[in-house]
């Protein structure tokens, strides 16, 4: 058998009598290595292109917390705001997040032309803190959103209070926290490239070992095909021998030979006339 070619897997109860195994698929990348590290050399070519091509996107984010003046609680005694952080603070800060991560605030900051993505969220377990976060492929773009989305944070405070015409010594106010003037770069969208690149790239090497492997080893056998078939039409084209009819034997010859030789006769006594 040819060592370049692969065996034809024999039906066994568990398996069928023909297909690829890990075993096929291993030989298959040691015979073409040259394939391999022709196709490895391009996939990490393309890995990097990708790596260089992808659009980078940049996220700012901010803190918005809520606070009451001291002297909300009445009395001359004025109070800590950071002590005084009930769960109506919290509420109020739902109310105004809701508002603008509405689809007509949304669109609102849009047409205003800050065409950054944002998001508001409540943060969990640490009282009416807001917390803003926008992402594009421009950092000033993501930092003059999430600017603008504060503003129309405290304007929206400011108003559902002065509709209810809350007295000013409970007239809530914010406080901006952790906010960074930059914006930080996210690789998140370059390392899905690549992977999406190198997974892409590794299956088609696989693929390309695979065919050149069965097409090259039908080459192969395609004369020996020939010539067995060869061989076959040529003895079945020969005519068949005659049969060697078969002869008396020898020593049976002989002895008929020797039953009909007639025996000599007797001499006759002298004298007897």
């Amino acid at each position: 058998m040819d060592g370049n070619s692969s065996p034809e897997r024999a039906a066994t109860p568990d398996r069928p009598a023909t297909g690829i195994y890990l075993s096929d698929v291993l030989g298959m990348l040691r015979r073409r290595w040259y394939v391999v590290l022709v196709g490895l050399l391009l996939v990490a070519g393309g890995t990097g292109a990708a790596y260089l091509k992808a659009p980078l996107n940049y996220q700012a984010t901010g803190q918005l917390l809520l606070l009451l003046p001291p002297q909300a609680a009445g009395g001359d005694q004025p109070i800590n705001p950071y002590l005084n952080l009930d769960s109506g603070l919290a509420t109020t800060a739902a109310l105004i997040a809701s508002t603008l991560n509405a689809p007509e605030s949304q669109r609102a900051v849009e047409s205003a032309g800050y065409l950054a993505e944002y998001s508001i969220a409540l943060s969990p377990d640490t009282g009416p803190l807001l917390v803003i976060t926008t992402e594009a492929r421009d950092p000033q773009q993501a930092i003059g959103t999430r600017d603008e989305v504060i503003r129309r944070l405290q304007e929206e405070l400011k108003r559902i209070q002065t509709e209810e015409d809350a007295p000013k010594r409970q007239f809530i106010h914010t406080r901006t926290n952790s906010t960074f003037n930059g914006a930080e770069v996210l690789t998140g969208d370059r390392i899905k490239a690549v992977a999406a690149v190198a997974a892409a790239g590794l299956l088609t090497v696989l693929l390309v070992v695979v065919i050149w492997d069965r097409m090259a080893s039908r080459r192969r056998a395609r004369p020996r095909a020939a010539r067995s078939k060869k061989a076959a039409e040529t003895e079945s084209a020969e005519p068949p021998r005659p049969e060697p009819v078969p002869g008396p034997s020898p020593s049976r010859s002989a002895e008929t030979t020797v039953a009909a030789r007639p025996e000599p006769a007797e001499p006759e006594p002298a004298g007897r006339h």
